[in-house]
């Protein structure tokens, strides 16, 4: 046996004793006041307890209270969180057709002086490669949900030159 005690113990006091909890597995674990002492002792040498109560030790072990030695816990959490981010198929992209923005929006914070109204837009070469990406993730990487979030300036704007369009290219080829 090469184990070691998880880095990811939290041991909190209680009016009954104290609760052991591993925040790696979510394993929570009541522990009686007359037992505290002993399985703190025993946890500080894993050979100890798992020769002393080795169903219990099995019992820590498996909630993960106990790891391998050679087990790589913050590893293991980095592996979960990609895990998370990229092992599934939906999508959020941030369309900015405009850094423009034309200040007379009653709710707007931004109204610093010099801002102007220069009519920049994201150009039609960039609305079509806009389409195609969304048309490779629909078709190509299967999309699940692709959500589509318009920023900038005021994207309003322009609506009839980057949002209708992007948002008709959707609608025809993929209804």
């Amino acid at each position: 046996m090469d184990d070691k005690i998880s880095r990811y113990n939290i041991e909190v006091k209680y009016t009954n004793g104290m609760l052991l909890y591993n925040a790696l597995t979510d394993a929570l674990l009541p522990v009686d006041f007359k037992d505290c002492a002993e399985i703190e002792t025993l946890m500080e040498h894993p050979l100890k307890f798992s020769s002393k109560y080795p169903d219990l030790y099995i019992a820590f072990k498996r909630l993960g209270f106990f790891v391998d030695s050679g087990f790589d816990e913050l590893a293991y959490i980095k592996l979960q969180n990609k895990r998370r981010i990229y092992a599934h198929n939906n999508y959020r992209i941030t369309i900015n057709p405009t850094l423009d923005c034309n200040l007379k929006c009653w709710y707007c914070s931004v109204g610093y002086a010099g801002a102007k109204h220069n009519r920049e837009r994201m150009s039609d070469e960039t609305v079509d490669a806009l389409n195609n990406h969304i048309q490779d993730l629909a078709t190509q990487q299967k999309a699940q949900f692709i959500l589509l979030d318009w920023f900038g300036g005021e994207p309003l704007m322009y609506y009839d030159e980057v949002i209708s369009k992007v948002s008709a290219f959707i609608f025809v080829t993929h209804s």
